[in-house]
């Protein structure tokens, strides 16, 4: 706040403050609003005061005290900040929870006030204002609280698109629809029932759909709109089905389609909140014909009406069986809705405060990229305008160390040693598989010496006939003893292994690791010789539980506890979730994380120790409040870091050709850059970013600019493999926490020429040797041919921008969240899991 002291207005505020700070009837000095006040349900009377209120008439007062030298303006700043950490009941705004704080805005009640978030980041500025201002200790260790506080709550107020303005739920009248993600037309889907279930008391509240009275807004818990068909019965139930309706676009429109609205009230009585365990909505549906269908909630942000819940997919197979099916409703889902100025404030405040914390830079990056989205949603053309274009960048993959000699050989003590083949090594057949005529020297691999311990010769030696006899043609063969399948456990006893593990152990605090000394590259990702791995980690797990070792069982659990940054096995997101890392870079990799839950919990069931018990419920959270981040609604991905150059296609459906397509551009709403493809340039095949494809046709000027249109749809286009494809860059290729990948938005400049719909898909990620496409969720651009110049905004999900995967390792993501399940008697672990299995059946062999 920049404050001209020959400002009389600025003097005239400074006396209105001194003049005003009256002492409550508790004796505290403060600023009084003199009006009732009512927001959302939460209600204040007069007279009251506000730790907001308090901040801003500190803050000015501070900076008067600096610009001028006024003594009593710093004197009442400094006695009117007593209110913001004095407890409710006794006058001010604080209101405390075991070791946390807050400074309330509105403080209505001594025991659950609502925790705006803009107040209390508003007053921790000001306490630390007064510090800087006084050197008065109470101040830091005031505002040391709040910032505490204000680190541990955050999440409660993340919905995954926006920043809730406070925790105070609505309680009633929540807002839902269904709708098909992809933007098409809706399957009739006949619904039986809709229940929304508390877990912690069992209450619940249900709609029987089909049934008298299902469309009462009277019973508080109703359907309505007129997408609903009439009821009927199905299979003895009385049902209501969907009309097959078209989706439009919400983008600041009200009432789009599909009007298939759900509302319901919370069941019981609300108490916390504070709360973080889900409530559990469940829609009892048959599941007649395959496809897909999202539940959607009431928007609290200004850009859109609905927004897809996290994990909101129902399972549509056509098995023909009825289901129910249960969506987690988070407690954060239940905000009110906040408006731009808020999200503003959002950003503002975190970055003030951040210059002082660090730890807060993350938050105030995902507020600011919340924003910006929405700016870009709601005002595309002008908002691309602004925007700084970067140059693209290609991302050059480093040699993959996925490429390894399918038989190991034995080192004189009798341990496995791996080798790859070099980069210039030739194929050479045998038998039904491929050998290479050159390899490494060799390395040790914990996780094939863990096999070998636990005597699972399948996992190093399963191939047939000894390769030595290469070695007069190629050297490499007869250089070392290889293991063979028939006597592998004699070449490579499990005594061996453990005399390895024992010699190479690395003491990690009061735990066991153990690495591996070649480096590993996979994707756009290198590690360099001597890292360590949760992955293995396990399998040794498992070896020491063999053979009842349970001291060296315990070391190497409790590695899971120290962060992969002082040589653990663990990293911690912004949220304070722990991730146990297979590479200890922050990627995120999931079958490790699983992996490693299922050791753990072995582990504390075995030697019922609290510690490691503990590490597998940090670790069990962080999966069930992680896990939707790596369903993309046909696959799951691998790891949680973004590809960087992804390739894109535009499949235009309407009479002639597609509408003319200016350019395109790659938007990172947390850095507000983008990169562009210029359609119609000579240069736009070629580059980072490109168009490619026989749909696109020739360059032409229209109105001054460039432009190219898609040829119109023929019968034979896929046979014929003719496509409009475009590939782009992501801005930044920068992340400090994979967990923090923003979504991108497709922005599409186009005059809408002509009458149709382009869908714009991504290459899937379960395909790793042909090209082929998966359309983006709400990715329909629906053309009038009006002949408007348009800006079109598509929004690419941190789901959307994995790597490909094969289907060994969903296989293993199946197997191991089914153990997890097991273990857990989690529903939505096992819920999950099915829908996985569904991904991998359905997938082509």
């Amino acid at each position: 706040m920049d404050v001209d002291p020959s400002d009389e207005y600025a003097e005239n505020c400074i006396d209105w403050l001194k003049e005003n700070a009256k002492p409550n009837e508790e004796g505290l000095l403060g600023w009084s609003y003199t009006f009732d006040s009512t927001y959302n349900d939460v209600s204040i009377e007069a007279p009251w005061y506000s730790a907001y209120g308090q901040a801003c008439g500190i803050d000015a007062l501070v900076h008067w005290y600096e610009k001028t030298g006024d003594e009593q303006a710093l004197e009442i700043a400094r006695e009117s900040a007593e209110m913001i950490f004095t407890p409710i009941a006794e006058g001010g705004t604080l209101f405390s929870s075991g070791d946390f704080v807050w400074f309330e805005e509105i403080p209505s009640a001594d025991e659950e006030p609502s925790h705006i978030l803009n107040g209390h980041m508003r007053a921790c500025i000001a306490l630390r204002l007064l510090y800087n201002a006084t050197g008065d200790a109470t101040y830091q260790q005031w505002y040391d609280k709040g910032m505490t506080s204000l680190l541990e709550w955050l999440p409660l107020y993340d919905t995954g698109y926006w920043l809730r303005y406070d925790l105070n739920p609505k309680k009633e009248g929540l807002l839902f629809r269904l709708n098909d993600p992809e933007g098409g037309t809706l399957d009739e889907l006949a619904i039986d029932e809709i229940r929304l279930t508390d877990p912690l008391t069992g209450e619940s509240v249900t709609i029987d759909v089909g049934a008298q009275g299902d469309m009462d807004a009277a019973s508080g818990s109703y359907l309505a709109g007129l997408d609903w068909q009439a009821e009927s019965t199905l299979d003895g139930r009385t049902v209501r089905r969907l009309v097959a309706a078209e989706t439009e676009s919400d983008y600041g429109v009200t009432d789009a389609k599909p009007n298939t609205y759900i509302y319901l009230d919370l069941p019981g009585e609300w108490t916390d909140d504070l709360r973080t365990e889900w409530f559990e909505l469940t829609i009892v549906y048959k599941d007649e014909q395959e496809g897909r269908m999202v539940l959607e909630q009431r928007s609290i942000a200004p850009d859109e009406e609905y927004v897809a819940m996290r994990d909101g997919e129902l399972l549509l197979t056509g098995s023909g069986e009825w289901r129910e099916w249960t969506i987690p409703l988070r407690p954060s889902d239940l905000g009110w809705p906040v408006g731009e100025l808020y999200g503003e404030k959002h950003v503002q405040y975190l970055d003030v405060l951040a210059e002082d914390s660090p730890d807060l830079a993350q938050w105030a990056d995902v507020a600011r990229g919340y924003l910006n989205a929405a700016r870009m949603k709601m005002n595309a053309a002008e908002q691309i305008e602004e925007t700084r274009i970067v140059e693209a960048q290609e991302v050059v993959l480093p040699e993959q160390s996925t490429v390894f000699i399918p038989y190991l050989s034995v080192d004189k003590d009798g341990v496995a040693v791996m080798h790859y083949a070099t980069p210039d090594a030739e194929e050479i057949a045998w038998g039904e598989g491929v050998l290479y005529s050159e390899g490494t020297d060799g390395c040790y691999s914990p996780y094939i010496i863990a096999c070998q311990a636990l005597s699972n010769t399948g996992a190093y030696a399963f191939m047939e006939g000894d390769p030595s006899v290469l070695g007069d043609a190629y050297p490499f063969w007869g250089e070392y003893e290889w293991i063979l399948k028939d006597t592998a456990l004699e070449q490579a006893p499990p005594e061996a292994a453990f005399r390895w593990f024992e010699e190479n152990e690395i003491e990690v605090g009061d735990g066991l690791v153990w690495t591996m000394d070649e480096g590993n590259a996979y994707n756009d990702l290198v590690q360099e010789p001597g890292w360590q791995s949760s992955f293995w980690q396990r399998y040794i797990i498992d070896a020491y539980m063999s053979v009842e070792n349970l001291e060296m069982v315990k070391k190497a659990a409790y590695a899971y506890g120290y962060s992969t940054k002082s040589g653990g096995l663990a990293s911690a997101s912004k949220e304070g979730y722990l991730w146990f890392e297979e590479v200890p870079n922050n990627s995120h990799i999931l079958n490790a994380h699983m992996a490693s839950l299922v050791a753990l919990h072995n582990v504390a069931q075995t030697l019922e120790d609290d510690r490691v018990e503990e590490l597998y419920l940090e670790g069990l959270e962080s999966l069930r409040e992680n896990l939707y981040r790596y369903d993309t609604g046909y696959w799951t991905k691998y790891d949680m870091n973004p590809q960087k150059n992804m390739l894109f296609e535009i499949d235009w459906q309407g009479e002639g050709d597609s509408p003319l397509i200016d350019a395109i551009y790659m938007y990172d709403p947390v850095l507000g850059e983008a990169t562009e493809v210029d359609v119609g340039e000579a240069s736009d095949t070629a580059g980072v970013n490109y168009v490619s494809g026989l749909r696109w046709q020739v360059s032409q000027t229209v109105d001054g600019e460039t432009v190219r249109a898609v040829a119109a749809p023929q019968a034979n286009d896929a046979e014929e493999q003719r496509a409009a494809y475009f590939r782009m860059s992501l801005p930044t290729h920068e992340l400090e926490d994979c967990f923090d990948t923003p979504e991108q938005l497709i922005v599409i400049r186009y005059k809408d020429t002509a009458t149709g719909e382009m869908q714009i898909s991504r290459q899937s990620i379960n395909e790793g040797w042909v090209v082929e496409m998966e359309p983006l969720n709400d990715a329909v651009i629906r053309c009038t041919g009006d002949g408007e110049w348009k800006t079109a905004v598509v929004t690419l999900r941190p789901q959307d921008q994995g790597w490909y995967m094969g289907p060994d390792y969903q296989a293993y993501h199946i197997e191991q969240l089914a153990l997890i399940a097991e273990q857990t008697g989690d529903w939505y672990l096992s819920q999950t899991c099915e829908r996985w299995e569904y991904y991998l059946e359905k997938k082509p062999a």
